[in-house]
């Protein structure tokens, strides 16, 4: 006899409203809203579950991959042809190392070739100048001159790698090396990829050294026509969107502000009379990729799926409708201590990058925090996108998100939030007129302010700097970074008799016209070994003076390693550990849970904890107190009580009067938080302070560190 199958056509199917119900009876009158939604730092509620009719009510849902709205990614066949681009960051100074490098790069499978000039090539200034930074400021190659470019590229095969480089505030100088050193190869490879600044965006981080923004567009319509001539398939924006993450804008921000951006650059290069079919084609978009990982999936589907709104506002038609997007994953949560957890964070966010569809990736080495260049860790990093791609196999999947009705419902909900943040931003006159009125940077810094605060108080934890910290780890090894100034050493001894030469009349103005013949008059000047700071002083009008708020990128545990390096310094100073002291009282159950919670606290700041036996009578926690002769009584140590809440009211008083009596110096500290009606009667007697679940450790650590090592 035959089974049946039940084919469960016989149950209903559950409504979302019924679900709730049993989960609000289950919360037992807790509030259904604080209890289970959750809300995003970009002010985004996620919802604890996720059905079929949030996906069928979504507008997007019926997209397809490679055609409008580009939602589901650029290409109709996702990466199956053709992977994301290995665009792993070279930042080494000497331009015969660079070029070894790159093809170990090649060689050990990077697919892309990622330069990252350092800060005096990206100002156009040589390194002998006023202007040359001290040996641990050089962050990339240290680019100036013909010779320079070629030895870096020396036989690199650039007609079928695609080349990334980033020029700052402006790329002349970087594309008209580019084009010397092209022009001397017999076979004048055609080059693709990126060659690009963001006038904008330097603006705001690090001032424009050139010209001001309206000289900085008025030339960049030359080098378009100048690639278009040449059949060079170079991009000549990039907008930085990574910049303001890195700064502290949550991603709706960031967004947002890239489509500023990218609204501005299209307009004006419009206006100078560029096609809107070359604009397009010339623009580069670069976000960061941070932690949020269903959310940083939806920000890079949205804003594909926003960039087609504004091209196709600029007149495009459905077959020129698509952008660029490089991935850059964030510095901003990179750890200088327990660095290998780095390792962890990089994977999470590359993994989401490529989920969301980017056309090319920048993973940072574990690293990169206190290192500049390692061949070890570079090679850990390059070897991720291996992994992603191979064993992970993400580039089978057209679009691995494709279907989930979470992230298709938080890309409907991102993409509202990011264009009514981006229309704000049109409002105020475009991106130029809200950076001048300071509205960016109040949004970035109001982004920031939240997102310290929750790092403050752990809501938001990072492992092994601000939870579960290895306190027996001290700060990393910079040996690395003295390697690369022994580069910068050699790179300037090899320049010094250098000679500078002048350049063509009317160039500069040529420029300003859009004319691509300009580009040769560069091309000659660099061939008779002109330099990018003698390009400077010939053709770039000089500093722009408008007045105008600056944004600075930073890592979130910044503070928290200064004050464990604060920490690390009194230990050298005084030869010891500072003495710290987990006064236990009661029972193991009574004290243990408030102990562990005082020691993983103080390890936060690089503090040694050490234990008390569990002391049963007050009496003989006072002997035991009068017993700790390791502290001198004219030194500062710290002494944390830990009880339970019902035992503190009999203790805390005579153990905090007990302490201040016999060490004067010292902190008295009680592990949890008192009642209210408790605490100043606890501070009357001697106890200083309190720390909970909860508690601003950087205020705290900072206001201990204040009171009992003023010399550190």
């Amino acid at each position: 006899m035959e089974e049946e199958l039940c084919s469960f056509t016989e149950f209903d199917i559950p409504a979302a409203e019924d679900w709730k119900q049993q989960a609000i009876e289950a919360l037992k009158g807790a509030p259904f809203d604080k209890k289970l939604i959750f809300q995003t730092d970009e002010g985004i509620p996620v919802q604890p579950i996720y059905n079929l009719d949030d996906y069928l009510k979504n507008e997007l849902s019926e997209q397809f991959p490679g055609i409008k709205t580009f939602e589901r990614g650029g290409r109709p066949t996702g990466y199956l042809k053709n992977t994301w681009h290995f665009s792993q960051a070279l930042r080494i100074a000497d331009p015969a190392e660079a070029n070894e490098r790159i093809r170990e790069q090649l060689k050990g499978g990077q697919n892309c070739i990622h330069l990252e000039i350092d800060s005096s090539a990206r100002k156009w200034d040589d390194p002998e100048t006023e202007h040359l930074l001290p040996p641990e400021s050089y962050q990339g190659l240290s680019l100036f001159c013909k010779e320079d470019l070629a030895k870096t590229l020396e036989d690199v095969p650039l007609d079928h790698t695609p080349l990334h480089l980033y020029a700052g505030e402006n790329p002349v100088a970087a594309l008209g090396l580019l084009a010397a050193v092209l022009y001397d190869k017999a076979d004048q490879p055609k080059v693709h990829g990126i060659v690009a600044g963001d006038p904008l965006s330097e603006w705001i981080f690090n001032g424009l050294s050139l010209g001001d923004p309206s000289w900085q567009l008025d030339i960049i319509p030359a080098l378009i026509r100048w690639a278009r001539k040449h059949e060079q398939a170079i991009k000549t924006v990039l907008i930085r969107g990574d910049y303001y993450q890195d700064s502290g804008a949550d991603s709706a921000l960031e967004v947002a502000i890239i489509l500023g951006l990218y609204t501005e650059y299209f307009r004006e290069l419009m206006r100078r009379e560029v096609s809107e079919t070359d604009v397009a084609s010339t623009i580069a978009c670069s976000v960061g990729v941070g932690s949020n990982f269903f959310m940083e999936i939806a920000k890079i589907r949205s804003l594909r799926i926003l960039l087609q709104k504004i091209q196709e506002a600029f007149g495009l038609s459905d077959s020129q409708q698509k952008a660029y997007v490089h991935g850059k994953v964030t510095l901003w949560d990179k750890t200088l201590y327990d660095p290998y957890v780095n390792l962890l964070r990089n994977t999470s966010q590359a993994f989401s990058a490529i989920t969301g569809g980017v056309d090319s990736l920048e993973i940072p080495t574990y690293d990169t925090v206190y290192c500049s260049s390692n061949a070890f860790s570079e090679r850990v990093s390059r070897n991720l996108h291996h992994i992603l791609e191979k064993e992970s196999r993400l580039t089978y999947p057209i679009d691995p998100a494709a279907g989930s009705w979470y992230i298709e419902s938080l890309t409907e909900s991102f993409c509202k939030k990011a264009w009514a943040l981006f229309q704000e931003i049109e409002s105020k006159g475009g991106i130029r007129e809200a950076l001048i009125e300071g509205w960016v940077q109040k949004a970035v810094t109001a982004s920031r302010e939240k997102k310290d605060k929750n790092i403050r108080n752990r809501k938001r934890p990072f492992i092994g700097t601000t939870l579960f910290a290895n306190r027996k780890e001290k700060k990393a090894d910079f040996a690395c970074q003295h390697e690369v100034s022994g580069s910068i050493d050699r790179y300037l001894q090899h320049v010094k008799n250098r000679t500078h030469f002048s350049l063509s009349k009317g160039v500069s103005e040529s420029l300003q016209k859009g004319d691509p013949e300009a580009m040769e008059a560069i091309v000659q000047f660099f061939n008779e070994g002109g330099t990018i700071g003698a390009l400077k002083r010939l053709l770039a009008p000089g500093a722009d003076s408008t007045s105008i708020e600056r944004l600075k990128p930073y890592r979130a545990t910044e503070g928290f390693e200064r004050i464990r390096e604060r920490t690390e310094k009194w230990e050298r100073l005084h030869g010891k550990a500072f003495p710290l002291y987990l006064i236990n009282y009661g029972t193991v159950g009574q004290y243990k849970a408030r102990a562990d919670f005082s020691e993983g606290f103080f390890d936060v700041a690089g503090f040694q904890t050490e234990r008390t036996p569990g002391f049963r009578s007050l009496e003989e926690a006072l002997n035991g107190i009068e017993g700790l002769s390791a502290v001198p009584k004219e030194s500062a140590a710290l002494f944390i009580l830990c009880s339970s809440d019902d035992l503190y009211p009999e203790i805390v008083p005579p153990l905090a009067k007990k302490i201040k009596t016999i060490f004067p110096k010292s902190q008295v500290i009680l592990a949890g938080k008192p009642a209210p009606d408790q605490g100043q009667a606890y501070k009357n007697s001697g106890l200083d302070r309190w720390i909970y679940m909860g508690c601003d450790l950087a205020d705290c650590f900072t206001s201990i560190q204040n009171e009992v090592m003023p010399d550190a």
